[in-house]
C-alpha cells in the first residue's frame, strides 16, 4: 500500500514539473511570437511609408553615385541625379536602400541657384567640421543665362553637413564664401578653406 502511494505521489510530482515546463515554453513562445509580429508590423509600416526614386523624373549620374555609410544610417547608396523641376534644371541627391527606396532626400543644392546645370565634377564624403559625423562635398558645373547671353560652365561647390539627428543641412553663407573666394575648383580646395572656418551646424 505504501509503495502504491509513493508511486502515485512521485507521478504527480513529475507531471507537475512537466506541466510547469510546458506552460513556461508556451509563455516563451507566445512572447517570441508577439515580439516577432510587432517587429514585422513596424518594418512593414516603415517600408510602406518609403517611396522608390522616380527614375523617369530624376536621371541618375552613376559615375557620381556611391555605396557608403553614414552615422545613423549605416550602409546606403548616395545617389546623384539631375532633373527639370519647375522648368529649371538642377542637381538633386538622395540616400537609397538596397531596393532603391528613398531613405533621405538632401536639401536644395547651392548650385541650383544658377539657371542651368552642366554635370557634376566631384562628390566626396569627409568629416569637414571635425564633429565625428561624415559630411558631403559636391562640386557641380553650372552655366548662366540663355541664348547669346549664356556663358561657359563654371564650378560651384556646396557642402551638406550631417547633424546629430542624422539629417543634413547646408550653410548658404559658407557656400557663398567658398565660391566667391574661388575655393571651388577641387575637393582639396574646399576642405582647405572650410577647415579654417568656425562652423556650428547643431
Amino acid at each position: 500500500m505504501n509503495r502504491i502511494v509513493f508511486v502515485f505521489f512521485l507521478t504527480c510530482i513529475l507531471l507537475g514539473i512537466s506541466t510547469n515546463k510546458n506552460l513556461s515554453d508556451i509563455k516563451n513562445f507566445s512572447h517570441y511570437t508577439k515580439t516577432t509580429t510587432q517587429s514585422l508590423l513596424v518594418n512593414n509600416k516603415i517600408n510602406h511609408n518609403l517611396k522608390k526614386l522616380d527614375t523617369e523624373k530624376y536621371n541618375i549620374d552613376e559615375g557620381q553615385s556611391f555605396e557608403t555609410s553614414f552615422e545613423g544610417w549605416g550602409r546606403a547608396k548616395f545617389v546623384s541625379t539631375d532633373a527639370m523641376i519647375e522648368e529649371t534644371p538642377g542637381n538633386y541627391f538622395f540616400l537609397l536602400d538596397e531596393q532603391n527606396y528613398i531613405l533621405y532626400s538632401f536639401p536644395k543644392f547651392y548650385g541650383n541657384n544658377w539657371s542651368g546645370g552642366d554635370g557634376l565634377a566631384a562628390v566626396a564624403f569627409k568629416d569637414v567640421n571635425k564633429d565625428g559625423l561624415k559630411d558631403v562635398i559636391i562640386i557641380a558645373y553650372v552655366d548662366s543665362g540663355a541664348g547669346p547671353s549664356i556663358i561657359e560652365p563654371f564650378p560651384i561647390a556646396g557642402i551638406y553637413f550631417q547633424k546629430e539627428n542624422k539629417t543634413f543641412t547646408t550653410l548658404p553663407e559658407l557656400d557663398q564664401a567658398i565660391n566667391d573666394k574661388g575655393h571651388n575648383q577641387t575637393i582639396k580646395d574646399v576642405i582647405q578653406y572650410v577647415s579654417k572656418q568656425r562652423i556650428n551646424v547643431q
